[in-house]
């Protein structure tokens, strides 16, 4: 499939996606997110950080966080 997003298409794309904890720590996800434990535990992106990223970064970003939930083989 192939799709063509816009940097604020770009940037919905991360917002909808949450990275696995074991990228957490990753440059590209730590400076524009953070996790937040307690009752409900959940990831919360900053879309200002977000919104100052290139559109090659952002499809990087995105692409981090989906391969974080592959398995591991």
């Amino acid at each position: 499939m192939k799709v063509d997003l816009d940097k604020k298409g770009l940037v919905a794309l991360v917002m909808g996606s949450t990275p696995n904890y074991s990228v957490m720590e990753h440059a590209l996800v730590a400076m524009t997110g953070r996790y937040i434990g307690g009752f409900h535990d959940k990831w919360v992106w900053d879309r200002s950080a977000l919104e100052q990223f290139t559109e090659k970064n952002l499809l990087k970003l995105y692409n981090t966080c989906k391969d974080s939930w592959k398995e591991k083989t």
